[in-house]
């Protein structure tokens, strides 16, 4: 199994007000803590749903866009 390279993304899935969220963090430039660099705006009806969007947005590379905060579901409604 590979290390994970410290400029690798690291999905975190969260309950939130009664919904499931995804964020995507990166560490920071200075070495101090974590950057969140995109997370879901929609909330999801699942654990399973929110992490197979997260990971999809990892793979997609949503999280590099410059300025991309957010990121909406790749499904429609919840």
């Amino acid at each position: 199994m590979d290390a994970q390279k410290s400029s690798d993304p690291t999905l975190h899935v969260f309950e939130q007000d009664g919904e499931w969220h995804w964020a995507i963090t990166i560490p920071r430039p200075t070495g101090n803590g974590m950057k969140v660099v995109a997370y879901s705006y929609e909330g999801f009806a699942s654990e399973e749903d929110a992490r197979e969007d997260g990971q999809r947005a990892v793979r997609e590379g949503e999280w590099r866009a410059s300025g991309a905060r957010r990121a909406e579901p790749s499904h429609s409604g919840v």
